[in-house]
């Protein structure tokens, strides 16, 4: 008994100092408002899933890793570092992985990219499981997952490397990849994605008048690269004077609803087409 309550009171040291260590970051967002102004909102929609598509978390974990085998391999070390680690760290990283776990997976609708808080703590449960093989099978298997891995991270993450992933459909070490779904809400941060947007800004500044544009391309990608121009979406009564159509765009297969009769072609590059509405 007097074992068990010495690990409970390391767990409750455990919760006391991760609340007191959030506590120091996000207690000023909520006292001087910015939660409420800034964070309050956006949580809000991810909680109940408003404005976005249905959330699959294998699918995100996955687009983000598109060779999971060695996964595999670190899902079975992780039950074995669960089973050799000691008695605290059985707890700490079992709450660790437990409690956001339940969170984001369901009580929140749209958890995206925030499921990786509870990956942590599994991955350093493979890491103690790795830790207590014998020297032979911990070199082994720590050298070929790392560079597995390493080459992996590689040919998605690198744009030398890259070979469209994951906006188009490729092959990633001889394996073929589909390109993104979306039909799901998927978020997309950090893959290689150059759609020569610098060069569309360049010629739109040259025009003597841009009063409005509007293009097949992710909203906020536009908006960023022709900041101070007017975005609009495409109305028949009122058609925006250019329209930039991009090759294999953030929004991958979506159908313009732009009438290109109205339009011709006033430069093209590698990656796009920009037409003027035809007055």
């Amino acid at each position: 008994m007097i074992l068990i309550f010495k690990e409970y009171k390391k767990i409750i040291l455990f919760l006391i100092l991760s609340f007191s260590f959030s506590f120091i970051f996000y207690g000023p967002q909520i006292f001087l408002g910015f939660f409420t102004e800034n964070t309050a909102g956006y949580l809000s929609k991810r909680i109940v899933g408003k404005e976005y598509l249905p959330n699959y978390t294998p699918y995100t974990f996955l687009l983000y890793n598109p060779l999971y085998l060695y996964l595999i391999v670190l899902f079975v070390l992780c039950i074995y570092g669960f089973y050799k680690g000691k008695n605290e760290e059985k707890y700490i990283f079992g709450l660790w992985f437990f409690i956001p776990f339940v969170l984001l997976d369901f009580f929140v609708l749209v958890p995206g990219t925030h499921v990786h808080n509870y990956l942590f703590p599994l991955f350093i449960l493979a890491g103690i499981g790795i830790d207590s093989l014998r020297k032979i099978y911990f070199y082994l298997i720590s050298i070929s997952t790392f560079v597995l891995v390493s080459i992996i991270q590689i040919n998605v993450f690198v744009p030398r490397f890259n070979q469209g992933y994951p906006f188009i459909n490729t092959n990633l070490l001889g394996f073929p990849q589909l390109k993104i779904n979306k039909s799901y809400s998927t978020p997309i941060y950090g893959f290689v994605y150059n759609r020569s947007w610098k060069e569309i800004a360049d010629f739109m500044r040259k025009q003597k008048r841009v009063p409005s544009f509007t293009t097949n391309e992710n909203k906020v990608v536009a908006e960023y690269y022709l900041f101070g121009y007017s975005y609009t979406d495409w109305d028949p009564d009122r058609p925006a004077e250019f329209f930039i159509k991009i090759y294999d765009s953030q929004e991958i297969d979506k159908i313009s609803p732009v009438d290109m009769t109205k339009y011709e072609l006033v430069k093209e590059g590698r990656d796009y087409q920009i037409f003027k509405y035809i007055r």
